[in-house]
């Protein structure tokens, strides 16, 4: 009797290892995709750190038969901005003001590093070119700095890497499309 009790006991610690297994697999599983996971977003302390700037959304316009990508100034804020700490355009990239009623506002060039060209449209036609405006020298006063002003009240303002507009041959009167925003 006792040597069938050991063979009964015998089979049933094989189905209790069994059993175990069962219930430590999902476990298992578990542990090996967290850390295939945290491989994958593992960064060293010594990893130079890169940032990763929002997206900002750009729209295709065109002057004339020029394409243009370009982010929009529409708010207050966003006009005060403009492009002022842009250190590069690429070639074919602006900036374009949005105003809601036609206005003769005046732009500057405060904290600008690159060399722009303005367009000033209205109605949908360039109405004046201000072609290499520079930026101002390091230490300029704002009360220093020129004001640039339409001839005549505009709704839209177009702001391009200097040259641009020779490059393209644009002119007083080119037709504007713009993005749909």
């Amino acid at each position: 009797m006792r040597e069938e009790k050991m063979i009964h006991s015998t089979q049933h610690d094989k189905n209790r290892h069994w059993h175990l297994l069962l219930l430590l697999m999902p476990s298992v599983v578990f542990v090996v995709v967290l850390a295939l996971f945290l491989r994958n977003r593992y960064v060293p302390a010594n990893a130079p750190y890169v940032a990763v700037a929002t997206p900002v959304p750009t729209y295709l316009m065109k002057v004339g038969e020029t394409p243009v990508t370009v982010r929009l100034a529409v708010t207050e804020d966003e006009h005060r901005q403009g492009l002022s700490g842009v250190t590069q355009l690429m070639e074919n990239e602006g900036m374009l003001f949005v105003f809601k009623t036609k206005t003769s506002t005046a732009f500057w060039m405060k904290d600008m590093k690159i060399s722009l060209d303005i367009l000033w449209i209205r109605d949908g036609k360039v109405i004046q070119i201000n072609e290499t405006v520079l930026p101002p020298t390091e230490g300029t006063p704002d009360s220093k700095l020129p004001l640039y002003l339409p001839h005549s009240r505009i709704d839209h303002v177009l702001e391009v890497n200097a040259g641009f507009s020779k490059a393209h041959n644009l002119k007083v009167g080119d037709i504007v499309t713009f993005p749909t925003y």
